[in-house]
């Protein structure tokens, strides 16, 4: 099997755990965050140097939450596999894989 099937099949599997599956995941805040509304001092939390682009699985303009986290998740494959894709590709070129 060839390096870009198997690249494309599993960019198709993570678009469906990313997308689909992530309509299963709790509303509830995970592990760390739960630790600060707990102990009140979420609201002290520092801004980063980077704005995320989609704070809290919130798109802009999407009124349907699960909408919203299912369309984060995909657009979290999409960046990650094209970063990845992309040092691969500079890797490759500059003959240092492997």
């Amino acid at each position: 099997m060839n390096a870009r099937r198997v690249a494309v099949e599993l960019l198709v599997i993570s678009l469906v755990v990313g997308g689909a599956l992530s309509l299963l995941a709790s509303a509830h805040p995970d592990g760390l965050e739960f630790v600060a509304e707990h102990l009140g001092f979420i609201d002290r939390a520092a801004e980063g140097a980077w704005a995320a682009p989609v704070p809290d699985y919130a798109v802009p303009s999407v009124p349907s939450e699960a909408l919203a986290g299912s369309l984060a998740g995909i657009l979290g494959v999409v960046v990650t596999f094209a970063v990845g894709w992309g040092i691969a590709a500079a890797l490759s070129r500059s003959g240092k894989t492997g």
